[in-house]
C-alpha cells in the first residue's frame, strides 16, 4: 500500500500531531465517526495499513492486530471507541518520539559535516601556502621582522642604570624584621570517609514521550510532551519491567484519557498523583515491587529521551532531570 502524503513540520518531518489530532481531517476524528463496531474495526485496520508500510513493520503490525482483536473481544459487540482512541494516541506518541530522535541525529550529522568542511578548507590553504615558495618566503620574512621588533622593544624597557638593589645579608645575620617570612606549613589532608563517595544514581527506565491529550478542536498547550520514567528498585528488575512495556503504554494512555475526561490540567502535582497510582497498578500486575516510583515529567529537556520503547537511562541523561538534582 502506498504511503499517503502527510503534512510536514518546518523541520521537514511528518507533523504527527496534526495527522492524528486535526479536528477536521485527523485520523482519530475519521475513525471515531464509524457508525458501528464493524465499521470502527475496518477504519482502524485501514489506518494501521496506511501507517505501517515498510517491510520491517511486519512484527509491529502483527502485535497491533493482536491488540485490536483483544480490544474488540473485550467490548463484546459494543463500540470500544475510547480504547481505539487510546491505541491511536499511543501510536502517535511513538511517531513523535521517533521524529525527534531523527532530527537530533540529523542535527549532529550536519554539525559534524560543517566541522569536516572547515577542516578540509584549512588543510587546503596550508597545502597551497607551503606549495608556493613566494608566499612561504614572504611569511618567513614577516616573522623575522616581527621577532626583531619585539626584541628591541623589550631592550628599550630595560633601564641603563640606577640604584642597585642592596645585597641581602646571610641568613644567620638577618634580624627577625628583615628575614623573609617562612612559608606556612600545608594543612593536613582530611581523612577519606565512606560518606565522601558520591551517591550513585538510581536505575531509571525511560519510555517514549507522550503528548498531553486535548479535546477535539482545542489548541495544543505549551510543554505538551510528558516524559514517563520508572525508578526501579535495582537493575535486575529491568527485564521484567520492560517485558510489560506494551501494558505500561496502554495504562499511560488510559490514565491520560481519564484525566482529560475529569478536566485535569496535567499540573506537576496531578502528574505526581497519576504516577503514584500507575506504580501501584504496575507492581500489582508484575506480582512484586520492582518499580519504586513512576515519574511523569512535563517539559523535560528534549535531549533526555528513550532510544527504545523501554530503555535504561544513562547517568548523563538522569543528571539533566530536575527530579534527580541535589
Amino acid at each position: 500500500m502506498a504511503k499517503p502524503a502527510f503534512p510536514q513540520t518546518p523541520d521537514g518531518v511528518t507533523d504527527w500531531e496534526t495527522v492524528f489530532e486535526d479536528p477536521e481531517q485527523g485520523l482519530i476524528v475519521a475513525v471515531t465517526q464509524a457508525p458501528n463496531a464493524d465499521a470502527l474495526r475496518g477504519c482502524l485496520l485501514a489506518v494501521i495499513g496506511q501507517l505501517y508500510t515498510r517491510k520491517d513493520d511486519e512484527l509491529a503490525t502483527a502485535q497491533l492486530l493482536t491488540e485490536i482483536d483483544s480490544l474488540f473481544a473485550d467490548a463484546q459487540g459494543t463500540m470500544p471507541t475510547q480504547s481505539v482512541i487510546n491505541l491511536l494516541r499511543a501510536i502517535k506518541n511513538q511517531r513523535i518520539a521517533k521524529a525527534q530522535a531523527y532530527l537530533a541525529k540529523k542535527n549532529r550529522a550536519q554539525a559534524d559535516r560543517r566541522g569536516n568542511e572547515v577542516g578540509r578548507k584549512m588543510q587546503r590553504l596550508t597545502y597551497l601556502f607551503f606549495k608556493n615558495p613566494r608566499l612561504l618566503a614572504a611569511a618567513t620574512g614577516a616573522m623575522l621582522i616581527l621577532a626583531i621588533g619585539l626584541f628591541f622593544s623589550v631592550e628599550g624597557l630595560v633601564p641603563d642604570g640606577g640604584p642597585s638593589k642592596p645585597a641581602s645579608l646571610p641568613p644567620a645575620l638577618q634580624s627577625p624584621a628583615t628575614a623573609p617570612a617562612a612559608k606556612p606549613a600545608p594543612l593536613p589532608r582530611a581523612p577519606y570517609k565512606a560518606e565522601d563517595k558520591p551517591e550513585e544514581l538510581p536505575p531509571v527506565v525511560l519510555f517514549k514521550h507522550l503528548s498531553i491529550p486535548r479535546a477535539f478542536g482545542e489548541r495544543q498547550v505549551s510543554n505538551s510532551l510528558v516524559l514517563p520514567a520508572a525508578v526501579l528498585v535495582d537493575r535486575d528488575a529491568l527485564r521484567d519491567v520492560c517485558a510489560e512495556a506494551p501494558v505500561i503504554y496502554h495504562e499511560l494512555n488510559v490514565a491520560f484519557s481519564d484525566a482529560l475526561a475529569a478536566g485535569a490540567s496535567f499540573s506537576k502535582s496531578e502528574l505526581a498523583r497519576m504516577g503514584a497510582k500507575l506504580a501501584d497498578k504496575l507492581n500489582a500486575r508484575i506480582g512484586e515491587k520492582l518499580i519504586e516510583r513512576v515519574l511523569l515529567i512535563r517539559g523535560a529537556d528534549l535531549s533526555v529521551f528513550a532510544r527504545h520503547s523501554c530503555a535504561i537511562a544513562p547517568e548523563a541523561m538522569i543528571e539533566k532531570l530536575d527530579e534527580f538534582k541535589k
